[in-house]
């Protein structure tokens, strides 16, 4: 069974790569897109949850949610205002 999934595990890496190769043009939208999915998968999972534990702690449910909202956008600000991306050309 160890041996399936490290097969598994090799074709997947070894297709991920080969669509980064085909696709380099478009490799910012396809690693945006992803970003995306993780995030809301992410965001998706916590939210179950924020009803849970406010219904058990008669807590407003707007709150937590409000500060999951402002974590990421806090976050996206920080990342546009101190990160310097330098744009360059690649000669291979």
């Amino acid at each position: 069974m160890f041996f399936v999934f490290t097969i598994l595990t090799f074709i997947s890496t070894l297709l991920g790569g080969l669509v980064g190769i085909k696709y380099r043009d478009r490799l910012h939208l396809i690693l945006g897109f992803t970003a995306g999915v993780l995030l809301a998968v992410v965001a998706f999972d916590i939210f179950p949850e924020i009803i849970n534990l406010t219904s058990k702690l008669e807590i407003d449910p707007q709150l937590p949610m409000v500060a999951l909202v402002l974590g990421f956008l806090i976050f996206h600000i920080f990342e546009k205002l101190l990160l310097i991306h330098q744009l360059c050309v690649s000669y291979h």
